[in-house]
Parts: structure tokens; sequence; C-alpha cells
């Protein structure tokens, strides 16, 4: 039988062509998921984080303690103990590469049930020009020097004194292109993926854009551990947020995240010694910096991605 048995002819004598299939968004809205469930997705981005960054470290220490032993045959524990100390920044930067493996897949599904309607409200990018790339890189550095100089004129970083001792541990004895690779480009990737492209838009789909705002900051924040970076992190971790929910690009906030740290590694040290004297300077030094972020985050936020349901209602009124 020509054409394949079981189809239906027209009265042309030709087969009809299929026509093409339409999706649609569910009817029922977003999909209901139990609360256990919610808070699992909304913590497993952290534990992945906190996992696979001990396992590389822990890994890194065995292999170099076997090579130490059996292959150099030296058993000096200050060699190995500074090697294991050197190997804390190249683990990070490997675990950070893994998680964007790991994590860019949920976070493409998670963007592509948005735009089907199966989880939270479908949102518009805003358009980023050539002035928003600059305004977010202002923000980052601004912010950073900010934040930075604020904490040391209050006396907080005197008082919790560990993350300055913490730091010079892991970031020194490492090259510029090192701490510019590791802190400045995989690091803030892993973190806003994380952070702002998973947990902060889980929370806006289940809680509203300002509880996502608000509590993926305090999660950013104290995440990080030490008091000092604790407070830092969820004062930049609120303008991030901001930066997401007005404009939905995870590129703008990412630009922010990485520019704050090489700003903190590069200019803003040398310009942070003002405050560490607690010269008048360095307050001229914080409302500058400070009034450059605000002007950089209100040219960001204004305006804002609408939701494309709602436009549509409001054009039909019109």
């Amino acid at each position: 039988m020509i054409g394949g048995g079981g189809q239906r002819r027209g009265k042309s004598g030709f087969s009809p062509k299929a026509a093409p299939l339409k999706t649609f968004p569910p009817t029922g809205g977003p999909r209901r998921e139990s609360p256990w469930l919610r808070l699992w997705r909304i913590i497993y981005p952290v534990g992945l984080h906190y996992l696979l960054t001990s396992a590389v470290y822990e890994t890194a220490v065995i292999l170099l303690e076997l090579y130490q032993v059996y292959v150099e045959k030296n058993l000096s524990a200050v060699l190995l103990a500074e090697r294991q100390r050197l190997a804390h920044l190249p683990c990070l930067g490997i675990s950070s590469l893994l998680l964007l493996l790991l994590l860019r897949k949920f976070y493409q599904t998670d963007e592509t049930r948005r735009r089907l309607g199966y989880l939270g409200r479908p949102r518009q990018r805003k358009q980023v020009s050539g002035g928003m790339w600059a305004a977010a890189a202002l923000l980052g550095a601004a912010s950073s020097q900010c934040f930075n100089d604020l904490l040391e004129m209050a006396g907080i970083n005197q008082r919790f004194s560990g993350y300055a001792q913490e730091a010079q541990l892991v970031y020194s004895g490492h090259s510029l292109l090192v701490l510019a690779v590791v802190t400045g480009l995989l690091t803030p990737a892993a973190e806003e993926l994380i952070f702002r492209g998973l947990i902060q838009k889980r929370l806006g789909d289940y809680l509203g854009s300002k509880w996502a705002v608000v509590l993926s900051a305090l999660i950013f924040g104290l995440y990080h551990g030490y008091i000092p970076q604790v407070i830092f992190g969820v004062c930049v971790g609120l303008l991030l947020g901001l930066v997401l929910e007005r404009t939905d690009q995870l590129l703008l906030a990412l630009v922010i995240h990485m520019v704050s740290n090489l700003w903190s590694f590069g200019p803003g040290e040398a310009i942070h010694v003002l405050a560490l004297t607690r010269s008048p300077a360095a307050w001229a030094v914080i409302a500058l910096s400070g009034a450059a972020a605000a002007a950089s985050l209100w040219y960001l936020c204004r305006g804002g991605p609408e939701n494309p349901g709602h436009s549509k209602k409001k054009s039909l009124k019109a």
C-alpha cells in the first residue's frame, strides 16, 4: 500500500498535512509543590556548594600528602601545611567551575518552566544598554568601597578579626592572575548562579519578589560565616537582589559581584588605608562612594521588567 497503511486521504487523494502542535500554559497555573519540596529546592544549591568545595579540598589534601610521603620521601609537616594552605584558593576555583557545570542545567530548566507557566510567573527581561553595564561596574566598585570602609570605621573589623586572619591564610602567596580568575570570575559566577539565579528566583516563585530579595541576601551573608563578611554579604546581596528583580538579567548581577571582588583586592585596598587612619578623608570617600552606588543603583533599577500577562490585560482594558 503506497503512503503507508492506515492514513486517511482527503478528497483530492492526498493525505492531509498534520497540524503543527501548539503548546499552551497549564490551565491550573503553576504546579503546586509541597512545602518540603520547596524547602529542599531552596536549600540544596547551598548544600551542594559546601559539600563540593569540601570534597575538592579534602581530595587535594590527600593527594598532596601522598605525593610528599611516597614520591618526595619528605615527612616535613611544615611543608605539608604550607602546601595545604596554598591549595585552598585553587580548590575553590575548581569547585566553582564544577558547580557552574552542574547547576547551569537546573537554572535553564527553571527558566523554561517559568516561560511555560509551570513555575512562578513569566517575566520580560530588561534590555541591557552600554550605560547599564557601566553602571553595574560602578555599583560593584562603589558599594565595595563604601561598605568595607563603613565596617572599618564602625570598628567591626577590629572586634571580629577572625576573617582578616583567615583571608590572609587563603589569599597570600598567590599571583594576581590566580586571584583575579578565582575571586573575580569563577567564585562570583558560581555564587550568583546559586544565590540569585536559583535561590532568589525560586523564593520569588513561592513568596514574592520582596521576600525573595531579603531572604536570599540573608542566606548569602550567613553563608560567608564571619560577622564582617555576613554584614557585607547581606548589604551587597540586597543590591544584587534588587538589580536582578528589576532587570531579570543575571549577568548584570554577576558584573557587580565580579567588580566588587576585584576592587577589594586592587584600588579599594589602597583607598581603604584612609579608613584605617580614621581620618576625615575616609568619611569623604564613604560619602562619595555611597552617592555613586546610589546613583548607579537608581539607573539600573529604574523602570523594570513587566509581567507580560499584566501588560496584556492593561491593553485590553484600554
